[in-house]
């Protein structure tokens, strides 16, 4: 697209909202929208009303992710919602910037709702609503309310949030601050006199704690009063005239790639108005894709290099080579000393640390000391051996020192889920090994100990006849994992 070619667009850039709607719908641009433009009216009219728009579910843990529903949706909208906003049917029309977590402000959507039931307490119980949501599967709600929906009542119930969070600007900071506020009402048609118990100088410092709500409550049936269809439509011009002039910017000898024009935050933009296809973008825009632009659609399938150094005999006599060089090659491609995957090198270090591991419990015998404190278990103790029987990284007195050796190297690392692409020290390798093998080391290792306190004292923390139940949440990980422990030795434990 060379700069100087006319397009219906480029005088939308600098139009009012109303004439660019006009220049969009006599360019017959306006259809493609008129489905979220009537969705998101709808919803908008129900929440200025009164009625509660999202629902968030917490979900306990540190690694946990919230839920968020948009309430009110028919089976039809839903259907639309889950093809249009959907995180996979996205990416399969390119848009890969969608992160794996999502802070959404959800509370923005419920404010007016909260602001009618609850005036007292609407904006405390606003800021609880804010959720971190995972994006890896469906999340159409989210992405809805992400890119569409908490960016509009962000916009309109901007006023109420201001003035929740107090004055700590300076008067210039304040003045511009109120200035874009007012601008912004004005372009989605609202009426100036809306804001004259919020705007900066207009005396919202005098007005005592149930004058505030009332002013808040009259924002409201203000807002309730504008054609809510104007609302809408406004506030996507306005988000879609910044897709143009970053477009523009960025396409001056001819059509820029999607990577350089849909920066972070035109990625809402994109995903909101264009279900993430950037070549629905460029067909609103009349523009051709540029000739190197891929639009990737799925991800290559993964591959495992997993058990390759067990086939390096028959690849040497297939090439005619000897089997050292293939052996060489490998732990060239690898990375490593050797030929075996990283893979393949945990589990063999796994099956001679169990080997060593059963090994120590077999010759215990009355009298030794026990073996709590061979698995890593993050017990902390304030000395290295306690009067209870524990010992602190006993593994390393008890198991040979070529098993120590291993554990230490090839688990002293770790990712951050937040920091995927780097790699940080470990403190507790042997800790991280032992979760590796997971319920069958929880078990055995447990029921060696039970045994051995159980005879040898001070005391255990379970009987024998009380195994079964003490470790019945392990034995079923044990038989869903397809290595279930025989029911008979279970019971003729109970009976010693």
């Amino acid at each position: 697209m060379a700069s100087d070619q006319p397009r219906w667009w480029r005088p939308v850039i600098d139009a009012s909202p109303e004439d660019a709607l006009a220049l969009e719908a006599a360019a017959g641009q306006q259809q493609r929208f008129v489905q979220l433009d009537t969705l998101a009216t709808r919803l908008l009219t129900a929440a200025l009303h009164g009625q509660p728009t999202v629902s968030v579910v917490r979900s306990t843990g540190p690694q946990a992710a919230d839920n968020v529903e948009v309430l009110g949706l028919s089976s039809q909208e839903k259907a639309w919602c889950a093809e249009t906003f959907g995180v996979p049917e996205q990416q399969r029309r390119g848009a890969w910037y969608l992160p794996q977590k999502l802070s959404l402000k959800a509370g923005a959507v419920n404010l007016p709702q909260l602001v009618r039931e609850r005036p007292a307490h609407a904006l405390t119980l606003a800021a609880d609503d804010s959720a971190s949501v995972s994006l890896v599967d469906g999340a159409a709600d989210a992405v809805l309310l992400w890119a569409v929906l908490v960016p509009l009542f962000e916009t309109l119930i901007e006023p109420i949030r201001v003035r929740a969070a107090g004055s700590g600007k300076t008067t210039d900071d304040q003045r511009q601050l109120w200035s874009g506020i007012e601008e912004r009402y004005r372009l989605l048609g609202i009426a100036d006199d809306v804001l004259d118990a919020f705007r900066f100088g207009g005396g919202w410092h005098r007005l005592d704690r149930h004058g505030q709500q009332h002013a808040r409550l009259r924002l409201l049936d203000a807002l309730a009063a504008v054609d809510p269809l104007q609302l809408v439509t406004r506030h996507r011009i306005l988000q879609l005239q910044a897709l143009m002039a970053g477009f523009a910017k960025k396409s001056k000898t001819g059509t820029a790639l999607a990577r350089r024009v849909v920066t972070r935050a035109l990625q809402p933009v994109v995903s909101g108005y264009f279900a993430g296809d950037w070549l629905a973008t460029l067909d609103y825009l009349q523009a051709p894709p540029h000739p190197d632009e891929e639009v990737i659609t799925a991800l290559p399938e993964p591959r495992l290099y997993v058990g390759m150094s067990a086939q390096a005999a028959d690849m040497a006599a297939e090439a005619g080579i000897p089997e050292d060089e293939i052996h060489a090659m490998l732990a060239a491609f690898l990375g490593g000393p050797t030929s075996l995957s990283p893979v393949e090198e945990r589990v063999a270090a796994l099956r001679e640390w169990w080997t060593a591991f059963d090994q120590a419990h077999a010759v215990q015998r009355p009298g030794m000391r026990p073996l709590w404190g061979l698995v890593d278990d993050n017990i902390m103790a304030f000395s290295w051996q306690d009067e209870h029987g524990f010992t602190q990284q006993l593994y390393r007195q008890v198991l040979p020192a070529s098993v120590n050796e291993q554990v230490d190297r090839l688990w002293q690392s770790v990712t951050l889920q937040r920091h995927a692409k780097s790699l940080v020290s470990n403190p507790r390798p042997h800790q991280l090994m032992a979760e590796a093998l997971g319920p069958a080391l929880e078990f055995w290792h447990g029921v060696a100990l039970t045994a051995w306190f159980v005879c040898e004292g001070p005391y255990s923390r379970a009987p024998l006849s009380g195994v079964a139940d003490y470790y019945s949440r392990t034995l079923t990980a044990l038989t869903a994992a397809g290595c279930p422990v025989p029911p008979g030795l279970v019971r003729g434990t109970a009976h010693r």
